[in-house]
């Protein structure tokens, strides 16, 4: 009943998100205000107000939708179930926009190869509406063991998430085996990655694996299960704790177990630091980011750290408290891994890293 004119007045002062949205809520509003509008949300500098959109237009669709900051559209995701195959997150676009742009920010190096923020994004969104999202969570995680660094070292990687306080805690443990007649001097040219901002090194006068370090336990428990450890450290420019302590292993050699707790924050857009505070420093220099002030551009040493809201992000994944003895079972397992061909002088050189993948 109200007159068109007054419909026009009242649009000019709302963003231009909610403005297209104006135009769903009934047939007389778009025909008033026309489609123009819906042009002008696909322009480049209305990047944030598509977003906006999005987000908005979502709450009144299936949970199944997530909006996509790099790919600006909803992304269905749902789960297969099959008998043969493992049950993993099904998508409408495997290969988007989103994925390469978190392949520039080395998601799969400083957390796994098969974490996506889609799938963060709907155990998080699934968590907010009350929705079971226990097999979104079982998604993030991942258990690997293989032969790796000159095939002579067998390692087990661990993922594991939980969401505490609104926040997704992810932790991840690297056990790698070192044979009796080995040491930590063997795994000389390669370095561990803990972040984008730490990585723990093997070798020249930069070695900070603590090779040496005294026993913390006493001494009521077997010697050959006894543990040495360094202190949990934080790392002062994002959300990430990590410790590695070296475990006696009797006959088996010795362990080191690298583990990782991280932030990753609520999941509601990737301009939350918490989020890509974790990734590598290509990710906030590249075109992605290049609309959004305080992020683009900007060197990982130039970046504001990011502050938690919590004591500590380890105390607060292990509220279960687990042993901290390695299981005897998990290191026969490592011990009995078949060897692999072991690599050429000139296939070691092309890859000076270790992957934690």
């Amino acid at each position: 009943m109200l007159p068109p004119e007054l419909i026009i007045y009242m649009a000019q002062f709302l963003p231009l998100s909610s403005t297209v949205l104006f135009t769903l809520s009934c047939h007389a509003a778009l025909i008033i205000l026309g489609t123009h509008h819906w042009t002008s949300l696909r322009a480049k500098d209305q990047h944030q107000q598509h977003i906006d959109f999005l987000s908005q237009l979502s709450k009144d669709l299936p949970p199944d939708y997530v909006s996509c900051y790099h790919c600006r559209i909803l992304h269905l995701c749902t789960i297969r179930y099959s008998d043969h195959l493992p049950t993993r997150p099904l998508y409408q676009y495997d290969v988007a926009k989103c994925d390469r742009a978190e392949g520039l920010g080395k998601v799969s190096k400083y957390l796994h190869k098969d974490f996506r923020f889609r799938t963060f994004q709907m155990a998080m969104k699934q968590h907010r509406l009350g929705l079971d999202y226990k097999i979104w969570l079982e998604c993030l995680c991942r258990e690997s063991t293989t032969r790796r660094i000159m095939q002579k070292f067998p390692s087990e990687f661990r993922a594991d998430a939980r969401i505490v306080d609104g926040s997704l805690l992810f932790r991840s443990k690297r056990i790698i085996l070192i044979p009796p007649g080995l040491t930590i001097g063997n795994l000389d040219r390669y370095s561990f990655a803990i972040c984008p901002h730490i990585k723990l090194v093997t070798h020249g006068a930069e070695a900070n694996l603590p090779e040496t370090a005294g026993c913390t336990m006493n001494h009521q428990h077997a010697s050959q299960r006894c543990v040495r450890k360094s202190r949990t450290i934080t790392c002062t420019a994002c959300l990430t704790e990590y410790d590695l302590r070296l475990e006696e292993c009797g006959g088996f050699g010795v362990a080191a177990i690298i583990t990782r707790w991280v932030d990753l924050g609520e999941g509601q857009t990737i301009l939350d630091p918490r989020w890509w505070s974790h990734l590598s420093h290509k990710y906030t220099v590249s075109d992605i980011f290049r609309e959004v002030d305080g992020i683009n551009g900007k060197r990982l040493v130039d970046i504001d750290p990011v502050q938690s809201k919590h004591v500590s992000i380890r105390d607060l994944f292990e509220q279960d408290k687990p042993s901290r003895i390695l299981p005897l079972e998990t290191v026969e397992r490592l011990f009995q891994l078949p060897k692999l061909p072991v690599f050429r002088d000139e296939d070691l050189r092309r890859a000076m890293l270790f992957d934690l993948d």
